[in-house]
């Protein structure tokens, strides 16, 4: 089981598969490349601190949230705000189902093997976004994928897949 280090990067921004009138996910380009506190405050107060969830006490709950991933904003080195928005919905879709799951497997018996995959390729950085976003690991298995060119197997893209290959063989033996 796995997950990459930003998974949300992927639906993070609108598309032409996105609904355009949606206000907060995602958003727009314009909107995410000057994403400020404010607007991810206004996010977390509007979806997830709200009165049907959390009755008298959604501000408090809020700016819980707002804190607990504002102190997780040291590990980005570009615009915090937009990274911490995608951070928590990385972790609302893909990283704490995925995490919660591992450890019922494991809690029932079952042998585990998680991994987080974050090597982005220099030619696929992303312009607002630091991370590997959602299935970045398939281009090691499957090179070309969404549309988006195989990076040619030399340097660190080779090691990378060459572990990555590897390591789910070896897995697969066991």
């Amino acid at each position: 089981m796995g997950i990459c280090s930003q998974e949300h990067i992927v639906f993070a921004i609108k598309s032409p598969f996105s609904d355009p009138a949606a206000e907060f996910l995602p958003i727009s380009q314009e909107k995410a490349a000057n994403f400020t506190r404010e607007d991810f405050s206004a996010l977390v107060h509007k979806i997830l601190g709200t009165k049907e969830a959390y009755g008298v006490k959604a501000a408090a709950a809020a700016e819980d949230i707002i804190k607990y991933y504002e102190s997780q904003s040291s590990s980005y080195s570009r615009n915090s705000y937009i990274h911490i928005y995608a951070q928590l919905f990385s972790d609302i879709s893909f990283n704490i189902p995925t995490i919660r799951e591992s450890q019922l497997k494991a809690a029932a018996g079952q042998k585990v093997y998680f991994y987080v995959y974050s090597f982005v390729p220099e030619a696929a950085k992303h312009k607002l976004f630091d991370g590997a976003g959602h299935a970045s690991e398939l281009s090691n298995f499957f090179g070309s994928f969404y549309n988006i060119p195989a990076f040619p197997l030399k340097g660190d893209i080779a090691k990378v897949q060459k572990t990555v290959v590897d390591l789910f063989i070896n897995f697969a033996k066991t």
